[in-house]
């Protein structure tokens, strides 16, 4: 059982004491045709027009960066869409969080694993809106610190920004695991010393791995290599 009192005191003779998450497709479910939706668009037409000229554009990315907020990106979105889909658009960059779907299980696993001694961070290619929305994610009250790509207008899998990461929560990369979903943010994440796990929505296959790793197990999916 993870809670066990000798589980617990291992932690300390091992080298894993962080975990590091990326939010979408990790801690909630990322998907544009869901959110729209729930928000009331239900037209494939529109569904496709709302895609291609808002999400599926540079724009949408720059978001990322940091160099597009949104009502920039509101704005941008109006000048390009019928004014039918303006108040779906507003709704969509503004309130898409009233529909969050979180991974099942990964808010238990959060916790289970910072009451085992573990410190949690955030690392996500997100708006700085995130900082509004994060609260309501569950599992989030058990992170201690978070890099969010548009404040530091850097994004994954840029190297400096996991670099960024590792200097602001004062943590050494060789003590850390990475997780993601994408398979590139995670080589990079590797590539600067951090153990690294790419996720797929299956929260126990994720606990069967930390747990090897706890116990002192080689890990032979996702050790650091350093460049």
């Amino acid at each position: 059982m993870i809670g066990n009192s000798h589980f617990f005191n291992v932690i300390y003779e091992r080298m894993i004491k962080n975990l590091i998450f990326d939010m979408g497709q990790v801690l909630i479910h990322w998907d544009p045709e869901q959110i729209m939706y729930a928000d009331g668009v239900t037209d494939k037409e529109d569904m496709a027009l709302i895609n291609k000229y808002m999400y599926h554009t540079s724009d949408w990315s720059l978001m990322d960066w940091g160099y597009v907020n949104e009502e920039k990106m509101e704005k941008l979105a109006m000048e390009r869409l019928p004014e039918r889909l303006w108040y779906s658009v507003h709704k969509l960059l503004f309130g898409w969080y009233d529909h969050i779907y979180p991974m099942e299980g990964m808010a238990t696993l959060i916790k289970d694993y910072k009451e085992m001694g573990l410190n949690i961070y955030l690392l996500s290619n997100a708006s700085s809106l995130l900082h509004e929305y994060f609260p309501h994610i569950p599992g989030s009250e058990y992170f201690t610190d978070k890099v969010v790509s548009a404040d530091v207008k850097m994004i994954k899998p840029m190297h400096e920004i996991y670099e960024y990461a590792i200097s602001k929560f004062d943590i050494k990369p060789e003590e850390s695991v990475f997780i993601d979903d994408l398979c590139a943010n995670v080589a990079a994440a590797r590539l600067c010393g951090l153990h690294g796990y790419v996720f797929y929505p299956y929260p126990d296959q994720l606990r069967v791995y930390l747990d090897d790793l706890l116990a002192g197990k080689e890990d032979k999916t996702g050790f650091p290599i350093k460049r």
